[in-house]
This record gives structure tokens, sequence and C-alpha cells, in this order.
């Protein structure tokens, strides 16, 4: 009996003691004191009562509650609570804008199921037909738009051997969608311890039409040669007929000619008009910014006589010296050859290099 009394009082004396822990865990934890520094040197002591984003809300318990600022605080003591999170950004949409949205939503999944426009293809500008460039209008007056240019040599050499010899040129250049003219003066002059071994001058025109929109272009051309040098005084020309544009680019042109034509010699042995053909081949390419290269040769065959004619090559190198002024300078030969010479040699060939300007 008395061993049941006493158990029930050691259950008795575990359930207070028990009941005494579970009291005191339960008890709520006071505020926690934190003491904060200030730049100032100042150290105040409180309750932290909230975190703002660049303060803090402190109690103290005399003054009350205070606001300090994060920055201005140098230590704390525990630390001090984060800043709070942003809030998250705030969206207004009305009914109007959420249909809107829908309906760009709806037009964007229907334009990207859609075929998708295939692009047209370059235009590429028509041909002419040869009737149509030469019957078509011209862009401006026939004495608008002419670009002159002179070029001028002179060797001369006095001693055991006297040598003189002169070249001076005029060329007269034009070009319209319809049509592109040259004029080109030259004349040659030279002497030695003999005498005068060259005096001749020449005036040639040309005239090709329809020179951009078709391979095709029809020419006509012209020329007056006085040469004291030949059996006849003067010799006047005429030609024409189609020409073809072989290649054109911003380096390289390539055009061949052929045609009908005649020449009439005045004071000379035969004042009669001779029928002759024509076949030539023009050749200009720009080898850089400044130098370009040109070449031509020309052929008149005697429509009575195939085995007599003439023929007529020239070649040269262009160097442009100075863009503001346009001097250039031209290094360049010119053969002509005739089975009706006389007593002279059939081929003459002029080697020169002349300075040349634009105005």
């Amino acid at each position: 009996m008395a061993r049941r009394r006493l158990g029930n009082v050691a259950l008795a004396i575990a359930a207070m003691s028990a009941s005494a822990v579970f009291a005191q865990s339960a008890a709520p934890v006071g505020p926690v004191e934190t003491a904060v520094t200030l730049e100032s040197g100042d150290v105040i002591r409180g309750v932290i009562k909230k975190s703002e984003k660049d303060a803090v809300i402190l109690t103290h318990p005399v003054l009350g509650e205070l606001r300090l600022l994060r920055a201005k605080i140098t230590q704390a003591s525990p630390e001090l609570p984060p800043p709070p999170p942003p809030p998250p950004p705030s969206v207004e949409v009305n009914a109007v804008d959420h249909l809107k949205a829908l309906q760009a939503a709806e037009a964007a999944k229907i334009a990207a199921a859609a075929p998708k426009p295939v692009p047209p293809a370059p235009v590429t500008p028509e041909k002419l037909s040869l009737w149509a460039g030469l019957t078509r209008d011209d862009e401006k007056s026939f004495w608008i738009g002419w670009q002159r240019s002179a070029e001028f040599g002179m060797n001369t050499s006095s001693g055991n051997s006297d040598n003189f010899s002169t070249r001076a040129v005029v060329n007269l250049r034009r070009a319209t969608k319809k049509m592109a003219t040259s004029v080109d003066g030259s004349y040659n002059y030279a002497r030695n311890n003999v005498g005068e071994v060259r005096n001749r001058g020449e005036v040639r025109v040309r005239n090709d039409f329809n020179m951009s929109e078709t391979n095709w272009q029809f020419w006509g051309a012209g020329g007056l040669e006085v040469d004291k040098k030949t059996p006849w005084e003067a010799r006047i020309s005429l030609s024409t007929g189609p020409a073809y544009t072989f290649i054109k680019d911003p380096k390289t042109t390539l055009v061949g000619r052929i045609g009908v034509g005649g020449y009439r010699d005045i004071d000379g042995g035969n004042n009669d008009i001779v029928a002759n053909g024509v076949a030539a081949l023009d050749l200009f390419h720009k080898l850089s910014e400044r130098a370009s290269f040109y070449a031509n040769a020309e052929v008149y065959p005697d429509m009575a006589d195939m085995e007599h004619g003439r023929s007529v090559s020239r070649a040269g190198l262009t160097y442009l010296l100075d863009p503001e002024s346009k001097t250039t300078l031209k290094v360049g030969a010119e053969h002509r050859f005739t089975t009706d010479s006389g007593p002279r040699d059939a081929s003459d060939l002029d080697m020169f290099v002349t300075l040349g300007f634009s105005f």
C-alpha cells in the first residue's frame, strides 16, 4: 500500500515538472533589442518595428518611433532585416485593350499561315528595235551637252640632224539617249634636214544612233583629209551602215561596224567617186580610275577591185594626270595603209606623246 502511494506521488511530481516545462516553452519570446550605430557615432537602442526599402522604423523606449535611413547606418547588432522585395508591377488592362490584343494575336496567326509574297523580278529595260531607236525623240537639243578636249605634242632636235615634228588634236563629244556624236580634228607636221616630210590634216565626223537601250546602232560618218605628200590635194569620204555592241559595261565597250561608202579625190589623178565597203572594230577599256586603253581598226576595200583599198588603225593609252583640271597624257600610234600611194610608201606610221586638256 505504501509503495502504491509513493508511485502516485512520483507520477504527480513528474506531471507537475512536465507542465512547468511546457508552460515555459509556450511562453512568448520578447522583442529583440537592436543597437544601431549612426554615421555621427551615436548609438540608438530599440526594437525594429518595420523594415522599408531605404529605412527602418525603430521603437525607442524614450523617443518613441524613429525612422532611420539605411544610408546613415554604419553598424547594427544584430543585423538589420533586409529591405522588403519590390511589389510586382501592376498592369491595368481594360476591355478595349484586351480585345485589341486578341485581334492582334489572331491577325498574327493568319499572317504566319498565309503564303509569303514572291518579290517581283527586276525589270530589265526593253531593247528597242533599230527603227524605234532612230525615230524616237531625243532628250535635249543638238547644241547642248558637248564635251571638248585638245591635245598637243611636239618634238625637236638640232645639230648634225635637224628634226621638228608637231601634233595637234581637237575632239568634240556629245551623247544622249538617241545618239552619240564625235568630231575629231588633227594636224601633223614634220620636217628634217632634207625638208618637209609631213604636212597632213584631217577632220572626221561620226554619228551613232541609239547607243543606250539597244545593242544595234545605225551610224553615219564623213571625213576630209588634206595631205601635201599624196598625189591628191584633198579627199572627201562618206560612209554609213549598221553597228552592233558586243560588250558594254562600266569598264569595257566593244562595237563592230559594217557599211558602204565612197570617196572622191580633189586635184588628183582620178577625180571620180570611188565606192568602197567599210568594216571597223572599236574597243575602249578602263584600266583603272585614271588609266584607259583604246584601239580601233577601219578597213575600206574598193568595191570595184577588192585588191585595192585602204585601212587606218589607231591605239593608245590615256592617263589622267590631274582630275581637277582634267589634264591627260596620251601615248599612242596611228597606222595608215593605202594601195593608191603613187611613188610614196604604202604605209605611214605615226607614234606620238601628247598632253591633253578638257575645256
